[in-house]
């Protein structure tokens, strides 16, 4: 049979990631760090596993258990996060951004560190069109996720046993994406976690989802600074 694993399997794009993986026969391993939520999703071939992807020991410590087990994932969707208001910043907040780049960079960089060392094995990381264009107040998100796609973009030149893909999802429609205004054109998680199996299954290296804002995060970076928060500021009234 085949498996998967997926970080941040109890909420938002990776349950749904899981579902929709589940309904088509694979066998997944659902990482994430609320036991209730995951007790919750329990049905045939899904195998909860209660860790958080900043801990290294952890990771290191569920990999090998599944080795033990028997349990070989083939296919990686490194999606868990910090997003949503856990993200917003006020101002330039180092412990924030040590705690962002604890899950957001090397709380992916631990699985692929352990099982990168087996051919055949496909990582995907949920990164996110902010790398474009940083907007206020989300400063080490945007960071953390710049970060680990020219991470993925080095492993994908210098590992040529295993493959490597990026997301650049634009804002995605979960209880966690609160705004002062209801964004336009988010993406639903199901519809997405289809797209993102598809172009995984598929080899492919980037997946732009979101036209739209990869579009509009580009135009933002190629505009003067001053220029660009003037028009976000316009916007936000």
């Amino acid at each position: 049979m085949k498996t998967a694993l997926v970080t941040g399997a109890s909420y938002g794009l990776g349950e749904a990631l899981t579902k929709e993986l589940l309904s088509m026969g694979w066998q997944v391993v659902g990482v994430a760090r609320s036991k209730e939520k995951l007790a919750s999703m329990q049905q045939a071939c899904f195998i909860p596993i209660v860790c958080d992807v900043a801990d290294e020991e952890r990771v290191v410590e569920v990999s090998k258990e599944l080795q033990m087990q028997g349990i070989n994932p083939t296919l990686f969707f490194l999606n868990a996060a910090t997003t949503g208001q856990d993200a917003i910043e006020d101002h330039l907040d180092l412990k924030k951004h040590k705690e962002m780049f604890a899950v957001n960079y090397f709380g992916v960089l631990s699985w692929i560190a352990f099982w990168q060392k087996e051919a055949g094995k496909t990582f995907v990381v949920t990164s996110s069109v902010n790398v474009h264009f940083c907007p206020p107040e989300v400063i080490a998100y945007s960071a953390s996720k710049a970060a680990i796609s020219k991470a993925f973009e080095g492993l994908a030149v210098t590992n040529q046993d295993n493959h490597f893909m990026v997301v650049y999802a634009g804002p995605i429609e979960t209880a966690g994406l609160k705004t002062p205004k209801k964004l336009p054109l988010t993406q639903d998680p199901a519809k997405l976690a289809k797209k993102m199996i598809q172009a995984a299954l598929q080899k492919k290296e980037r997946l732009e989802p979101s036209l739209v804002y990869s579009l509009v995060t580009r135009a933002l970076h190629a505009l003067p600074s001053r220029w660009s928060a003037n028009l976000l500021e316009k916007l936000r009234e």
